[in-house]
């Protein structure tokens, strides 16, 4: 059986993100600094997102029946696609 994964990366960057929010939300609407903070809370989300869709790739990977086919899924995410109507 494999070890569990360590989330205190994705933890930390979880708190970053909310840290990041707070600040957001405690400026006021008209300050030149809410731009800024604006800036820092999308790289904290994206980063706190990439890192969680890393983390989850390793789990399958690790879990999945077929590790080949969870390790082909290019990183863009390859499930995402829906049938398109028509």
């Amino acid at each position: 059986m494999s070890q569990p994964i360590d989330l205190s990366p994705l933890r930390r960057a979880m708190a970053m993100l909310d840290e990041a929010l707070t600040f957001w939300h405690a400026e006021a609407p008209d300050s030149k600094l809410k731009p800024h903070l604006r800036s820092a809370v999308i790289q904290s989300f994206e980063f706190s997102y990439e890192l969680c869709m890393r983390l989850l790739r390793r789990s399958l990977i690790e879990r999945a029946v077929s590790a080949t086919a969870v390790a082909a899924c290019p990183s863009t995410i390859c499930c995402d696609k829906r049938p398109t109507r028509g």
